[in-house]
């Protein structure tokens, strides 16, 4: 095994950022990525293994940082994980599929997106 990892600058039109890339060299062919996000707190060095980790499982990581950058979070009573896929419908698992809720949170993602992109 031999990880790699990278730091890496990235901006928006306002903002810097730092990330830390890790992979493992030791694989080869197309990897899957994983973005490691953090706490209140800002990226660490919690994140950073945790990173470390999903590469020696053959996973890119990227553990972000998103201070300064805009965001939302938005709360849909009544639903669970999942809602905005009509597919789920395992409630067992906390996976239901709400209409209102997916319709709703579209509208907003779709707000949200053109106030910082246009």
């Amino acid at each position: 095994m031999s990880i790699r990892t990278r730091f890496i600058a990235y901006s928006d039109s306002d903002n810097q950022y730092e990330g830390m890339l890790a992979w493992d060299d030791s694989f080869s062919g197309p990897h899957s990525g994983v973005l490691v996000a953090h706490t209140i707190r800002g990226r660490s060095a919690f994140e950073e293994g945790k990173a470390r980790d999903l590469a020696g499982l053959g996973y890119v990581a990227f553990a972000l940082d998103v201070y300064g950058a805009d965001w939302q979070l938005r709360g849909y009573g009544g639903t669970a994980h999942a809602f905005t896929n009509p597919a789920a419908n395992d409630t067992g698992r906390g996976t239901v599929y709400d209409a209102v809720a997916d319709r709703r949170s579209w509208i907003a993602m779709r707000n949200f997106l053109s106030e910082l992109f246009e």
